[in-house]
């Protein structure tokens, strides 16, 4: 039967657009110090989001950190040990 029906099939997208619909996003808890952690390395978001789980999705050579679908932070990914942006802390 599938040899019957394989010559109707479509063939599968191109790879970036199945990456479009998959949810390759990492869950992670902000900490007490306002930091997620990330391949060794923390990454600074505001300290709002203390104690609630966020999504970190990478993209190129950025992590774009999002509370549910609102994007909070973005960090180049470096190799620095800790990682922030000003404004993160002004809230301290």
């Amino acid at each position: 039967m599938f040899q019957k029906e394989k010559e109707y099939l479509s063939p599968l997208p191109n790879i970036n657009i199945i990456e479009l619909y998959l949810d390759n996003s990492i869950k992670v808890k902000v900490q007490k110090d306002s930091l997620v952690y990330f391949k060794g390395n923390k990454y600074s978001v505001p300290p709002e989001y203390i104690g609630k789980i966020v999504n970190l999705k990478i993209n190129e050579n950025y992590l774009y950190i999002y509370y549910i679908t609102e994007l909070i932070a973005v960090h180049e990914i470096t190799g620095k040990k800790v990682n922030y942006l000003s404004n993160h802390y002004m809230a301290f």
